[in-house]
């Protein structure tokens, strides 16, 4: 009969030796963390709905991130920062960002830039193209028709401004070389004769349908138009003026 201590020593070399076969290299644990890839910005790539022209106040950015799946992005304008916002995943491998431009909003030149994280590191993206801002001014840009053109006797004014602000455009014509509104670009808008009021809509853009009021052969007809802007708390936007000649 086999004595107990012998019996147990048995045992134990039979734990040990399975132990052993298990466990008896660390490689199959290195390699499986070897196995995860370290994340870098060539694995990133980022893009934005860029334009040639500043964003302005009501404008969006939009931008697209393409990253590895299940990490967390975080899109931001600028070294000091314009805007920091966060970045969902709405698809698989695809995170989109969002800001919308606000009164007072101003960069040049700057990067947009996307910082992601995830189980394999962190990196970040830069877009290709700087982004401009501005919105520092309260302003109008007239969009069309361009300064010293010809138009037709019917005619539409573009232009851009504040969202959601009252528009005022008032018209002086010189008929001739004579101009016998000359004091309109010195009076308060709004309140000269013949001005025109309509509103910007939710991004800031308005539109007039215009026509001169005469048409006289062979008389060169010169048209001035004085553009401002007036918000809810009265106050006025930088004034923009255009000039305009009858085919």
């Amino acid at each position: 009969m086999p004595s107990p201590i012998k019996t147990a020593a048995t045992a134990l070399a039979i734990i040990l030796l399975s132990v052993t076969a298990s466990f008896g290299s660390e490689e199959p644990y290195r390699d499986e963390c070897h196995s995860i890839k370290k994340i870098t910005a060539s694995d990133l790539n980022l893009e934005y709905n860029h334009k040639n022209e500043p964003f302005e106040e009501g404008d969006e950015i939009e931008a697209v991130l393409t990253a590895p799946s299940g990490g967390k992005a975080t899109l931001k304008a600028g070294n000091n920062p314009l805007f920091e916002t966060d970045m969902y995943e709405y698809e698989t491998g695809k995170y989109k960002g969002t800001y919308k431009i606000k009164y007072g909003d101003r960069l040049k030149n700057g990067i947009l830039k996307a910082s992601y994280e995830s189980l394999s590191g962190s990196a970040e993206a830069s877009a290709t193209n700087p982004i401009t801002v501005s919105a520092y001014f309260f302003k109008v840009r007239i969009i069309s028709p361009e300064n010293d053109s010809k138009t037709d006797l019917y005619f539409d004014i573009q232009g851009r401004t504040r969202p959601n602000v009252k528009v005022f455009i008032a018209p002086a014509a010189s008929i001739g070389g004579m101009n016998p509104f000359a004091s309109s670009s010195k009076s308060a808008l709004g309140s000269v004769p013949g001005a025109i009021e309509t509103a910007s809509d939710d991004k800031g853009y308005f539109k007039v349908h215009y026509g001169f009021p005469i048409k006289v052969p062979i008389v060169n007809m010169k048209f001035k138009f004085y553009v401002s802007a007036m918000d809810s708390d009265g106050k006025r936007s930088l004034p923009a003026s255009f000039t305009v000649t009858m085919k």
